[in-house]
């Protein structure tokens, strides 16, 4: 009997201490509360995005720009691209963004794109304007660096959009300089970051109009991804009979290395290789000017391919205003996201679609 109601005793005290203890915690503070929670093993955190160093470059995704140029207008400056300046072209491989279309007879030209317009290297040959140019160079709020222009159509899009120019034929601007190459006179007009900033104009704007916001939704540099709709080791972009944009990837420099028409694109003073991280091949209407000579190749939208790092992507295009940047989204909806480096945008006519060949 005693035995038993030392049992009953037993028990009842144990249920009271626990009911007391329940109580206790129903009293603890709300910090006593979660600080009991984090005690408790939890699943492994989420990892923290990566914290760079130094400053992000809006147009590369890179972090590698200088802080003078925060907040500052980049420069977009024409090149030529006909045969005979093939071999003294000078500075595309370090431009961030690089646009190729048309301008007339089949033949294209090149806009070099360059964030830090104070140090721009050395680039050329500078060679004169053209319509479609102007919209790209407004959807960067760049100055737009040229020698001349097509005054029956390009110069009124400039007046029309208020894009700031700098012609380096007027007066041969002492921004511009002539080298020696060899060249019909044409063909050696150059100019460079530290020419521009010794002879910036009177009253010319400097700053962005806006808030910076990268161009593209870009990867961390630290963690590239081929994209992927399939392998892409050779890629040729027809843009004429006479002119095609050759691109083969480099699986040590993880770029590919630039060709036109068959020929290797190679810096004529530094003799380097033209290389670039990403592709983008855009398809666009192009159409004739009435004068039967110019053309304009039409910056609304279309479908396109995106390719870096070995591999391509079926894309979609746009430009919501002529002074917008151009967009990219993926094929079937929802946004690419691009590696970090410099970009090569084809403008290619959408009659030459089929023509285009990506090989292993």
């Amino acid at each position: 009997m005693q035995k038993a109601i030392r049992m009953f005793l037993s028990a009842a005290l144990a249920l009271g201490l626990g009911l007391s203890a329940a109580g206790c915690a129903k009293d603890l503070p709300a910090e006593s509360s979660s600080q009991t929670a984090a005690a408790t093993p939890q699943s492994e955190p989420v990892s923290e995005a990566p914290q760079h160093e130094g400053i992000l470059n809006p147009l590369t995704g890179t972090y590698d720009l200088d802080e003078s140029a925060v907040g500052k207008r980049p420069a977009a400056v024409m090149v030529n691209n006909i045969k005979a300046a093939w071999d003294v072209q000078t500075g595309l491989a370090k431009a961030d963004i690089i646009y190729e279309t048309y301008v007339e007879g089949g033949i294209t030209r090149l806009m070099a794109v360059f964030k830090d317009a104070a140090n721009m290297p050395e680039i050329g040959c500078v060679r004169s304007a053209r319509y479609s140019y102007v919209d790209l160079a407004a959807g960067h709020d760049a100055l737009y660096i040229h020698a001349g222009m097509d005054t029956t159509y390009c110069k009124d899009r400039m007046s029309d959009l208020g894009v700031e120019d700098l012609d380096l034929l007027t007066n041969l601007d002492p921004a511009a300089y002539r080298l020696k190459n060899g060249k019909a006179t044409e063909h050696t007009l150059y100019t460079s970051g530290k020419k521009l900033a010794e002879n910036w104009k009177d009253g010319q704007r400097l700053e962005l109009k806006g808030e910076e916001k990268p161009w593209l939704s870009f990867l961390p540099p630290e963690e590239p991804a081929a994209p992927g709709d399939g392998v892409c080791g050779e890629l040729e972009v027809p843009f004429s009979s006479q002119y095609t944009a050759g691109f083969t990837y480099d699986a040590d420099t993880q770029k590919y290395r630039k060709s036109q028409s068959g020929n290797a694109s190679i810096d004529y003073k530094t003799e380097e290789r033209v290389q670039v991280k990403n592709i983008l091949v855009l398809y666009a209407p192009v159409e004739d000017f009435s004068d039967g000579e110019h053309v304009k190749t039409e910056l609304t939208g279309g479908e396109g391919l995106y390719v870096s790092q070995g591999g391509y992507a079926n894309i979609t295009w746009s430009k919501a205003e002529a002074d917008a940047p151009i967009r990219i989204q993926a094929a079937g909806g929802g946004d690419v996201q691009v590696n970090a480096g410099n970009t090569w945008v084809c403008l290619v006519d959408e009659d030459k679609k089929d023509g285009v060949t990506i090989s292993e």
